[in-house]
Order: structure tokens, then C-alpha cells, then sequence
């Protein structure tokens, strides 16, 4: 087509051409523009939800942080409310032990710790106090006078036996045995200038529950081997009986051992020296007609017979 046109329209070729180049390259040009454009515009939205996203995150991790600092306050708060709880209750059990301990140490020193109970519990004008006060004191007496008759008796006893010295045996004019009451009261007024009068009851305490031991446990044996020797009195229950006593002072010298060792061994040592006593002296000079050589008489006959 082009070059069929005259000549005279051979001019205006170049100008349509370069007309149609620039028009092509102006489209280009805004088509490439426009994405340019577009592509910022894209960018500038991505970094707006970059940091938008930013900022979210950093109000989020924000208020995650108030809200954790606020739990660990609550937390801390509630444990220095239950620590100060505890701190106060450790100080008010410590003042009740040392309260507690003060009383303890005073009945402890006390010389009437029953008495001194009643009062710090009933007052001091209690009836009560003084009434416990009065049958002790009463129970003291009564066992003082008992004691003196009873050891001067079982000395006398075991001496006439052969058993302890024979001398401790001697009688005066009213047949009361002298020497049983006397050199027993010197040694017992003796030991009682030694201050140690708490030490000197639990001894007596632990001697007595022993002597109830060994009574139940010969109970039981003569039950056992001689139950056709005549007894004038028979306990209630028999073994039973002596058996369930013999539980109950086993207990009891268990106890005196608990409450204080040395007193245990102390007793033990003294009932050691006598066994020794009986062991290596007394037994090679037993007097004839005691309990025991009756009851080989009588055996050694039952045997004849």
C-alpha cells in the first residue's frame, strides 16, 4: 500500500511512522507506568500491613505483658499474704511453746506439781487445789507410818531367814525389831541430806513396780507348780488376774525407765549388789524352818511316802 501512493504522499510516510512508533511507545510507556504505579502502590500497602501487623504485635505482646506483670503481682501479693499468715502463725505457736515451756519448768521445779496445776487452771482460791492438797499430805503421812512398820517387818523377816544379817533380827522387850526400824531410818535420813529428793521417789517407785513384777511372776509359778498348797486366801481370777497385773507393772517399769535411765540403773545396780549378797554369802547360811527348806521338807515326805 505504501508503495503504491504518489510521491507526493511519500512524505508523510516517515511521519506516520515515526508518529506510530511514538504513539506505541507512549502506550508502552503508560502501560509500564501504570504497573510501576501499581507495583508501589502494592509495596506501600505491604508495608502498611507490615506495620500495622507490627503494631498489632507489639499491642498484643504489650497487653500479654501487663497482663502477666498484673498475674505476677497478684501472685506475689497473695504469697507475701500467705507468708506474713505463716510468719504469723510460727510467732504466735512460739510464744505458746515458750509459754507452754515457762509453765512446764515451773510445775517442773514445783514441789506440789498436782497443786500448782489445779491453781494456774482453777485459781488460787480454789477449793479444789487445797482439798488435793490436803489428801496428799494426808496419803504422806499415812504412807510414812506405813513404810517404817512395813520395812522394819520385812527386814526382820529376812533376817530371821538368814537372809540379810541375823542381828537386824534382834527384838527388844515389846518384841519390836530395834535394829529393822533404826539402822534403815539412819540410812533413808541420810540420803535425804543428799538434795535428791525427785531421784530418790523414783527409785522407790521403780523398786515398788519391780517388787509388783516379781510378786505376779511367783503368783503365777506357785499357781502353776503347787496348786494343792492350802491358801487361806485365793485371788479373784486366779492367773488371770495376776497375769493382767503383771502386764500393767511391766508397763509401769517400762515408764520409769522412759522417764529417766539413770534411775533404772541405779535400782538395777542395788538390786545387783543384793543378788550378789544373796548369791555368794546369805544362801550358804540360811537359817532352818524358813518357807523354803518347809517346803523341801514337805516334798522330800511326799516323796517317802
Amino acid at each position: 500500500i505504501i508503495f503504491s501512493l504518489s510521491a507526493r504522499s511519500s512524505i508523510f510516510i516517515p511521519l506516520l511512522l515515526v508518529s506510530s512508533i511514538y504513539l506505541f511507545i507512549m502506550v508502552a510507556f503508560k502501560n509500564v507506568h501504570d504497573d510501576y504505579l501499581t507495583y508501589i502502590e502494592l509495596v506501600e500497602l505491604k508495608e502498611k500491613n507490615q506495620d500495622l501487623e507490627n503494631s498489632i504485635n507489639i499491642v498484643n505482646k504489650e497487653a500479654i505483658d501487663n497482663i502477666e506483670q498484673s498475674h505476677r503481682e497478684e501472685i506475689n501479693e497473695s504469697n507475701r499474704n500467705h507468708d506474713n499468715k505463716i510468719k504469723k502463725l510460727n510467732d504466735n505457736m512460739k510464744s505458746i511453746k515458750r509459754v507452754v515451756a515457762t509453765k512446764v519448768k515451773q510445775l517442773k521445779e514445783s514441789g506440789a506439781p498436782l497443786v500448782d496445776a489445779l491453781v494456774a487452771v482453777y485459781g488460787q482460791n480454789s477449793w479444789l487445789g487445797s482439798f488435793v492438797n490436803f489428801v496428799g499430805l494426808a496419803g504422806l503421812i499415812a504412807s510414812f507410818f506405813s513404810i517404817i512398820y512395813a520395812y522394819s517387818r520385812q527386814i526382820f523377816a529376812l533376817s530371821r531367814a538368814g537372809y540379810l544379817p541375823t542381828s537386824l533380827s534382834l527384838t527388844n522387850k515389846n518384841k519390836a525389831p530395834y535394829l529393822a526400824i533404826i539402822i534403815p531410818g539412819i540410812i533413808g535420813f541420810l540420803l535425804s541430806l543428799t538434795g535428791e529428793g525427785d531421784l530418790l521417789i523414783l527409785m522407790a517407785v521403780f523398786g515398788a513396780t519391780i517388787s509388783y513384777v516379781l510378786m505376779m511372776l511367783s503368783h503365777i509359778k506357785l499357781r502353776i507348780s503347787r496348786p494343792e498348797l492350802h491358801r487361806p486366801y485365793k485371788t479373784p481370777g486366779g492367773i488371770v488376774t495376776s497375769s493382767i497385773a503383771l502386764v500393767l507393772a511391766s508397763i509401769a517399769v517400762i515408764a520409769g525407765f522412759v522417764v529417766d535411765p539413770k534411775v533404772w540403773f541405779m535400782a538395777a545396780g542395788i538390786y545387783a549388789l543384793f543378788i550378789a549378797y544373796f548369791i555368794f554369802h546369805s544362801r550358804h547360811r540360811l537359817v532352818q524352818g524358813t518357807p523354803e527348806e518347809e517346803f523341801e521338807s514337805i516334798r522330800k515326805a511326799e516323796q517317802d511316802l
